[in-house]
């Protein structure tokens, strides 16, 4: 199995199933600019009038923010490390292996210590490999939560700014993504809390232009690139396993 098959470099994006960015406008500092809300018209609904209610999709957001040059440029120069960590226990296991192919014949008195040396460098490989894998993952959604609690504090300031008492935080897309079993569907039913919503108060699209964040071409053509850079750093097939003793 190739290494780039093991260090994913799709991003698992933090579980945002539907919440609410719940506050009282005005207790995050606005930023007032031309054409936008004065502090006046930024107040929260008055005794017995509706709240004002905005709706966003964060997971679009942070898979925008996730699709920025500095992140992808950030995701690859670890993904390199990893690669360099392991590139020597890779060849060690390699080397381990083609020695042990060589020996003519399983009764030769050397077949059982190169045996025991090529599966002890494959195991070494195997569990750096393994845990590569679950650095990456970390980082990856280090990154996501950075991405998302700078989303959520433009979320409030532009609150503030306009005087929504609540936003709340749903998929946006009325299209369920899942093709397996009843656990994955529920996941996708649950992360889309708001079912019906006036086009007005979406302001996703708001959010993202704030943030100078990529539109969906742009982030398709950043995961795009992003998959052919993975693909050239990461080269070479893992050694495989001994899989009995020779003989």
């Amino acid at each position: 199995m190739k290494l780039s098959q093991r260090i994913a470099l799709l991003i698992a994006l933090p579980a945002v199933a539907g919440g609410v960015f719940a506050f009282q406008a005005g207790q995050q500092p606005g930023r007032q600019g031309a054409g936008e809300p004065s502090g006046a018209d930024a107040r929260p609904a008055a005794p017995g009038e509706a709240a004002r209610i905005a709706v966003l999709d964060p997971v679009f957001l942070v898979r925008a923010a996730l699709a920025t040059e500095e992140n992808v440029d950030r995701l690859i120069a670890r993904q390199q490390e990893f690669v360099n960590e392991l590139t020597p226990l890779q060849a060690e296991a390699q080397t381990a292996i083609q020695e042990l192919q060589q020996i003519g014949s399983p009764q030769d008195p050397n077949a059982q210590q190169a045996f025991q040396r090529a599966q002890r460098a494959e195991q070494r490989f195997q569990q750096a490999r393994q845990q590569a894998d679950q650095a990456f993952g970390q980082f990856s959604a280090e990154l996501a939560r950075e991405a998302y609690e700078t989303i959520r504090r433009e979320v409030q300031v532009l609150a503030a700014e306009r005087g929504y008492e609540y936003v709340l935080s749903s998929r946006l897309s009325g299209d369920l993504l899942t093709q397996g079993g009843l656990g994955g569907l529920s996941d996708e039913i649950l992360a889309r809390p708001v079912m019906v919503f006036p086009e007005a108060a979406n302001i996703t699209e708001e959010i993202r232009r704030r943030l100078d964040l990529p539109n969906e071409e742009e982030i398709q053509a950043a995961e795009a690139e992003r998959q052919q850079r993975a693909r050239e750093v990461l080269q070479g097939a893992a050694p495989q396993a001994p899989a009995g003793g020779p003989g």
